[in-house]
């Protein structure tokens, strides 16, 4: 595992996007409130291996260059309730 991840597990809001030609993808999370956030990017299965991105300081950006397929975007933090709100941005050409 890469140090100062969090496994994917406990509180993760996830997302799945499809990225139909190789490119860039920018993930921007704003407004965020939760402890210890991460945001996470996977490229075709979530595992340790297959993570590609991952950003632990806020103002939490994410910007990589890929192929395509399919990616999950992962927010894993701590002290989340259902009423706490953020934006996830993402930019593909």
């Amino acid at each position: 595992m890469k140090p100062n991840v969090l496994p994917v597990s406990g509180n993760v809001s996830h997302f799945k996007i499809y990225l139909s030609t190789n490119g860039r993808i920018r993930v921007a999370l704003d407004d965020h409130v939760g402890q210890n956030v991460q945001l996470q990017l996977f490229y075709q299965v979530v595992s340790d291996e297959t993570r590609v991105a991952y950003d632990t300081v806020a103002d939490y950006r994410i910007d990589h260059s890929g192929a395509s397929g399919w990616y999950y975007i992962y927010v894993t933090e701590t002290g989340h309730t259902a009423n706490t709100s953020y934006r996830l941005r993402v930019v593909y050409p």
